[in-house]
């Protein structure tokens, strides 16, 4: 049997996901994914863990120690650190101010 091995890049850092002998991911691996492609793709309205645990059918407290476990950062964390990639990329190359970028990627205040 052959045994598969998904590599995720995630802020720098690789989230290796073993499938089992049968080649199937875990609902934990399957979990983790859709979450963070998730927050990829909504990282710039206001998101809860709550709501992203609804999304992985998960409850809260389960997930969050889930999601910390994978990919060595809490929920927040990721959400804030998709924001300030996004930022990075907008304040390199425009002619916005940090208040208007700060708002489109997400965050509650410039600062």
């Amino acid at each position: 049997m052959v045994q598969v091995r998904i590599f995720y890049l995630l802020k720098n850092h690789t989230v290796l996901i073993s499938t089992g002998s049968g080649g199937k991911i875990s609902k934990s691996h399957e979990a983790i994914l859709k979450s963070i492609d998730y927050i990829d793709k909504n990282y710039e309205k206001h998101l809860t863990v709550d709501e992203i645990a609804s999304v992985a059918g998960f409850s809260k407290y389960h997930f969050s120690r889930l999601f910390k476990s994978y990919t060595g950062y809490t929920v927040i964390e990721h959400i804030n650190g998709r924001r300030c990639e996004n930022a990075k990329l907008l304040l390199e190359d425009t002619t916005k101010s940090v208040a208007q970028i700060s708002s489109e990627c997400g965050f509650e205040s410039c600062s």
